[in-house]
């Protein structure tokens, strides 16, 4: 072998330990992997209904399929699902535009929501991404929305799912 290839593999070697090195320090300082150090102020709390919401009563936790099957079956209303993780920045970027919607079509939608890393049963719900809302309409899905949107984008997607006129 000569020194060229062996000075090659040595660099190449390097450069692998480095970026090794960079993941691990990056992961390392990530709140949701056991390798945290960071303090807890900087670690994401996971969403909760703020008190306004719990009183009005406008948006629901579910945190068991029973609960979600439930609540499908027996609401009479159109309903939306927010299936969101506490660590997740869009969802975090999504929850004032799910609060605005639950205010906006308030009597005319059911607003509920599943911490998808505390659900009980997540595999029956297929959610392959989050933030997800699930629309259901007299107990079954008519849509599925996948991704964060701006609240004008939001609430035209849900009146036309539910056929409701605009407010």
């Amino acid at each position: 072998m000569n020194i060229k290839n062996m000075s090659t593999q040595i660099l190449f070697v390097l450069l692998c330990a480095i970026l090794a090195w960079m993941l691990y320090r990056r992961y390392q300082k990530t709140p949701h992997t056991p390798l945290a150090t960071s303090t807890s102020q900087e670690i994401a709390q996971p969403e909760s209904i703020s008190p306004k919401e719990q009183e009005s009563g406008l948006i629901t936790a579910i945190k068991t399929f029973n609960e979600f099957e439930q609540n499908i079956q027996k609401i009479t209303t159109p309903l939306i699902i927010k299936c969101f993780g506490s660590w997740c920045p869009p969802c975090k970027a999504m929850r004032p535009i799910y609060e605005q919607l639950a205010h906006e079509l308030q009597g005319k939608v059911s607003f509920f929501e599943i911490d998808v890393d505390n659900f009980d049963n997540k595999q029956k719900l297929t959610i392959r991404g989050i933030p997800a809302f699930l629309l259901y309409k007299n107990g079954k899905e008519v849509k599925r929305i996948v991704g964060a949107r701006t609240y004008n984008e939001m609430l035209k997607e849900v009146l036309q799912a539910f056929e409701i006129a605009s407010t």
